[in-house]
């Protein structure tokens, strides 16, 4: 004889909800309901393009802007970080990186621009920034070139 156990009513449906809350906090699916069905949202994609660096014939300059073009949506920050080591916030800074501040000797700089929502890193494709720059230093430290921008980002609301 086989053990049979039969599940009906509220109770296949509990254990079911259970199991389908367990697989959403462990990650293991991507089509949980966390809130994104919520018309509450103050919104659900956001493209964010950048204050433009400039042109290539002005190079060198001192300083570069990392700053979006405009108003970040409701809740949204930005760090922004180097492979040298520096990290900025976009709660207590301007946007602008100033060479002579942070390199002393000619490099290569990879910057990084990382999304939040209300501290919550924003991730998918497309979510992050990178600018690839050069610094030198012959004449005074300043920033030689951009030499890649993934540009322009988009943030999807979780």
């Amino acid at each position: 004889m086989t053990n049979k156990t039969i599940k009906s009513g509220r109770h296949a449906l509990a254990g079911k909800a259970l199991v389908i809350a367990l697989i959403c906090i462990l990650g293991l699916a991507t089509a949980c309901d966390n809130g994104s069905n919520d018309s509450t949202k103050p919104w659900d994609n956001a493209t964010v393009e950048f204050v433009a660096f400039p042109a290539s014939g002005s190079f060198p300059v001192e300083t570069l802007d990392f700053s979006p073009s405009a108003a970040l949506p409701e809740g949204v920050t930005y760090v922004l970080t180097d492979d040298k080591g520096h990290t900025w916030n976009s709660g207590s800074f301007n946007g602008k990186v100033t060479a002579v501040d942070h390199y002393s000797a000619d490099a290569v700089v990879t910057f990084t621009q990382t999304f939040y929502l209300k501290g919550e890193k924003l991730i998918g494709t497309g979510s992050q920034r990178t600018v690839e720059v050069s610094v030198a230093t012959l004449g005074g430290t300043k920033f030689s070139s951009v030499d890649d921008d993934s540009g322009s980002v988009t943030l999807v609301h979780p």
